[in-house]
């Protein structure tokens, strides 16, 4: 056993997280971080959760998105995750808070400042404050990489 920390990149095959990817091998037993999930299968988000206990899912900016049905669908998935597997992360330089949009033809850069926009998104969709989401990031962090 390596004891080493699998992290998945789901942003452009999200929903095959729990089909064709390493999170499907039988021998996973480490601790794993779906980085920038934005997923919109809710059964397999469940079945993910139930399957590993050291899963933990990376939120980026994508979440503050708003409008289309598959966004509003990743919110309900959000809120389903507990709040002690969730990670905050940027995917700089991509998925900027949609409220931070520079509009059409401009280059939007992300970068770990805007990590407060993710982390009021989340509170609201959680129905809690801030300094709670933070708080149980924090202690993810600690718990998925040891420092």
């Amino acid at each position: 056993e390596l004891k080493k920390i699998i992290a998945e990149y789901t942003k452009l095959a999200a929903d095959s997280v729990g089909g064709q990817s390493v999170m499907s091998m039988e021998m996973v037993r480490e601790k794993l971080h779906i980085h920038s999930w934005g997923g919109t299968d809710r059964d397999g988000v469940k079945a993910l959760l139930d399957r590993y206990s050291d899963l933990y899912f990376g939120f980026t900016g994508q979440v503050t998105f708003k409008g289309q049905k598959t966004e509003k669908l990743k919110r309900l998935i959000a809120q389903d995750i507990p709040l002690d597997r969730i990670l905050l992360e940027t995917d700089s330089p991509y998925m900027l808070p949609n409220m931070l949009s520079p509009g059409k033809g401009k280059q939007p850069l992300c970068h770990p400042g805007h990590i407060p926009y993710i982390a009021n998104t989340l509170a609201t969709i959680k129905d809690t404050d801030i300094h709670t989401v933070y708080k149980a990031c924090r202690q993810n962090t600690r718990m998925l990489y040891g420092i």
